[in-house]
């Protein structure tokens, strides 16, 4: 048997080496940490540039897209200058101007003058 001097040694060597074996472990679970960090930040980083190029190629996109495909606020309706009293006149004259010319020149193409029944 061991006595209490020679146990104490053993026990001692004990301790350090669980001790040393402690250490190794967290030393290894840091650098695991470390590491799954390091490729979290790297894959954060590739997905942030992905993205901006994505948004990129989206604004792009949106912006060639036609005029009716986006939704845009809508515009007020512009209301036309009220027509004054002359003009409605003159505007009148006109179409009676144009249907009369107009009734004269399809006379014209169906019986061409000097050749009427009344003469």
């Amino acid at each position: 048997m061991l006595n209490h001097s020679q146990q104490g040694v053993t026990m001692a060597k004990k301790r350090k080496k669980a001790k040393s074996a402690k250490r190794a472990k967290t030393a290894k679970t840091a650098k695991k940490t470390r590491t799954a960090k390091k490729t979290k930040t790297r894959a954060a980083a590739k997905r942030g540039a992905a993205s901006k190029a994505r948004k990129g190629a989206a604004k792009r996109k949106a912006k060639s897209k036609t005029a009716s495909a986006r939704k845009t606020a809508k515009k007020a309706k512009r209301r036309s200058k009220p027509k004054t009293l002359g003009q409605r006149v003159f505007s009148a004259f006109e179409v009676v101007s144009d249907t009369i010319r107009g009734t004269g020149q399809l006379r014209d193409r169906l019986e061409p003058p000097a050749t009427s029944e009344t003469e």
